[in-house]
């Protein structure tokens, strides 16, 4: 087990460090560091990737550990195209191309589709913490059985729950709803 704290004080040992993940735990502490300053986290990032190239690995290598340093190192939109570009740009003059403009889309749609997902799922959790607490003031304590499954509702359903709160007066009447909903 590592702590990963304990290497912010060996910041050149890190920078010395041939092992891939000594370029992880940099992309890591970067990101902390540059939080809220996104054009200078692009400029790391970038320096960052150039190392994973220049220290001979493989094609596959490469790309399994610039997937995570890109994860770690997430940019607005606007920067990350440019950071692409940038990228693009540098493989070629240097005849070692990190993804292929295909791999570049897929990662990219990948990302979009996990950020839309991600944010589906936040919003749906924020639907049943605030429903939770419609109906704990409308018929007290909401048990850990009925929380269970508020959260197995699709966000249609748990709408339209929330048009519902107000004409339930009793527990039985939220445990019918849910039976009837959720399929239990």
């Amino acid at each position: 087990m590592v702590k990963l704290l304990d290497f912010r004080q060996e910041w050149e040992a890190l920078e010395q460090d041939h092992n891939p993940f000594a370029l992880v735990v940099m992309a890591h502490f970067e990101t902390q560091r540059l939080k809220g300053r996104p054009i200078e986290l692009a400029e790391v990032k970038f320096n960052l990737a150039k190392r994973l190239l220049e220290r001979g690995y493989t094609h596959q290598y490469v790309i399994k550990f610039f997937l995570g340093i890109d994860w770690l190192m997430l940019l607005p939109p606007e920067l990350e195209t440019r950071f692409r570009i940038r990228i693009a740009d540098y493989t070629k003059e240097q005849k070692m191309p990190l993804l292929s403009r295909s791999e570049l889309d897929v990662l990219e749609e990948g990302r979009v589709k996990g950020l839309e997902e991600g944010m589906q799922e936040g919003l749906k959790q924020g639907m049943v913490i605030v429903i939770v607490s419609m109906l704990e003031k409308r018929l007290g304590k909401v048990t850990q059985k009925a929380k269970g499954q508020l959260n197995k509702l699709t966000s249609e359903q748990l709408q339209e729950l929330g048009n519902e709160i107000l004409t339930f007066s009793t527990r039985a009447e939220l445990t019918n709803w849910l039976q009837q909903h959720s399929g239990q």
